[in-house]
Parts: C-alpha cells; sequence; structure tokens
C-alpha cells in the first residue's frame, strides 16, 4: 500500500504535506529525519484561507508575520508539531500549484494571479 499524505494545517491556516507514518515516528522521535516526513521544504498558504482554493508558497514575509520566524525549516516543524492532520485522498493536492509557487486551478492547470 502506498504511502498516505497528510495535509498539517497550523491555527493560522499555513500548512505542510507530510508522510502519515513517517509524521508520527517524527512526533514521538525527533531523531527521525524531517526530509523523510515532508514531501518538500514548503510552507504553503490558501488563497481563500479555508479548506478548498488554489494555494500557494508562503512567502519570508508572510512567515515572519505569523510565525515569528522565516526560517522554513523552523516554521515546518511548527506546524509539523502542533498542527492538525487531515487526511487526503489520493494524489488530491497535486496539480494545484506551480513549480514556480503560482497557484494552478485544480480543473485547468492554468496558472492564476
Amino acid at each position: 500500500m502506498p504511502n498516505q499524505t497528510v495535509k498539517v494545517v497550523s491555527d493560522n491556516g499555513f500548512f505542510a504535506y507530510a508522510d502519515k507514518d513517517e509524521l508520527n515516528k517524527w512526533r514521538s522521535d525527533k531523531s527521525v529525519p524531517l526530509v523523510d516526513v515532508v514531501e518538500s521544504f514548503h510552507v504553503y498558504q490558501s488563497d481563500n484561507k479555508g479548506a478548498s482554493g488554489l494555494e500557494h508558497i508562503a512567502s519570508k514575509a508572510e512567515l515572519r508575520n505569523n510565525f515569528g520566524v522565516d526560517d522554513v525549516t523552523s516554521v515546518i516543524e511548527q506546524i509539523l508539531q502542533s498542527g492538525k492532520d487531515h487526511t487526503l485522498s489520493r494524489d488530491s493536492h497535486k496539480g494545484k500549484q506551480n513549480g514556480s509557487g503560482i497557484a494552478a486551478s485544480r480543473q485547468g492547470g492554468q496558472a492564476s494571479r
């Protein structure tokens, strides 16, 4: 069975994607490498601050304003430690944003601004 991805959401709406099993191991044993836990070293935010909608990679200014630091690894650790897990259907988050950090529409895949 393939690994299950969870969306871990902080109280202020920022989130990261993680492997469910590795996340549970990391929460009880911080020696588990973070690279094994997260899908990428990005912190995301939804454009509409809700569960659905387009997502974008949070800027350093957004991280600093909301977490007090702009170090992505530190923010990811905070989110993973205290955020709420949301189980995703298989590949439900794939294609929602492109590599440039510009959100793409779920259906059309076209970049939106």
